[in-house]
């Protein structure tokens, strides 16, 4: 069995802008060695309230643009996380079809992101910070970290 920490881990959402992101700075800042993240169908750009919810908890991060899981080697990773539903379909898909190699497959049901400009910066920020709490109970659940 592969140590937690040496695993190579793919985070998985579906604009790599929030949910992923959050799990992917997350796992490093607990020590985890080799994690990535990547959306089915990303974003243009990057999420500044997901780097200020990370300031929060003193995980400093440059904004980086979002990527594709079309851009990445998927047989190189040990752990697959999904975040979101359409991205676990999409990548059972690809399992079944042999592209994840041996990687082992997990879904995580972490609520989506409210969106941008129905509610106020602050409804967004709370919303935000519940998003995190799940993926850092999750992580807990599934690392006992």
């Amino acid at each position: 069995m592969i140590e937690h920490k040496t695993m190579q881990i793919l985070c998985v959402c579906d604009e790599n802008t929030t949910r992923s992101v959050l799990l992917e700075h997350h796992l490093e800042s607990l020590g985890f060695n080799h994690v990535s993240s990547v959306g089915i169908a990303p974003a243009s750009f990057s999420n500044p309230l997901v780097e200020e919810i990370l300031a929060a908890e003193n995980i400093n991060i440059a904004a980086e643009d979002p990527e594709s899981v079309e851009d990445v080697d998927l047989d190189a990773f040990d752990l697959i996380i999904s975040l979101s539903k359409k991205a676990y379909e999409y990548l059972k898909l690809l399992k079944a079809q042999g592209g994840l190699g041996d990687a082992e497959l997990e879904y995580w049901d972490i609520a989506s992101p409210p969106p941008f400009g129905e509610i106020t910066r602050a409804q967004l920020l709370e919303g935000y910070m519940r998003i995190y709490e799940d993926i850092k109970a999750h992580t807990k659940n599934r690392f006992d970290v």
